[in-house]
């Protein structure tokens, strides 16, 4: 049997746990209007293989082009599934809701968001996230032409911004520190006496 093509899909439907794929084809029925049902179709026969064989799909017109866009499904279909369960994910999610508010042109919706959202990211120490918070009130200030701030709150917001990213980078350090011992220990062992 010929097993041609990539199998990156199939790692990844293999990869989803019980409860993720009946999501992902509960989802998929959803959008059966919108060519759901032709994904659902190729979802169901990549679930029950136990090895990939591409010549089992061979009935699925455009294949690797049906592939792509299942994947990019099922990926936005767990992006969906798992928003809620990691605060990153949490905050990644406030931050796609900020910016549509703020193309929307509801600055006072936004500014609202990133408020509830900062108090997270601090609490959490998601610098990053903290410092794109800080970067989408900033750009609030300068749509609304600098109207509500004063040019201390200014200096203070990019002080604050400065400050998540030293954070950043000093977590990074460390980062750098542990993993070079780690790799001492791995390459020379534990030392047992003092000399060592």
């Amino acid at each position: 049997m010929s097993k041609e093509g990539s199998d990156s899909l199939y790692q990844l439907v293999q990869s989803l746990t019980r409860v993720e794929k009946r999501y992902v084809s509960v989802f998929l029925q959803r959008q059966a209007g919108n060519r759901g049902d032709i994904y659902s179709k190729l979802f169901d026969p990549l679930n029950k293989q136990s090895a990939y064989d591409e010549q089992k799909l061979s009935d699925f017109p455009h294949l690797p082009v049906m592939k792509i866009r299942l994947e990019d499904n099922i990926l936005n279909c767990l992006l969906d599934y798992h928003a809620e369960r990691s605060v990153a994910a949490k905050l990644k999610s406030n931050i796609r809701a900020i910016e549509i508010l703020f193309h929307k042109g509801l600055f006072n919706h936004a500014l609202r968001q990133i408020l509830r959202a900062k108090k997270i990211a601090e609490h959490n120490e998601e610098f990053l996230s903290l410092h794109e918070l800080l970067k989408w009130e900033l750009r609030i200030v300068n749509a609304q032409a600098f109207a509500n701030v004063s040019e201390a709150d200014l200096k203070k917001l990019y002080k604050q911004a400065e400050e998540c990213l030293d954070k950043v980078n000093n977590a990074n350090q460390y980062g750098l520190f542990s993993d070079q011992i780690y790799l001492q220990i791995r390459k020379h062992g534990f030392f047992r006496k003092k000399e060592e």
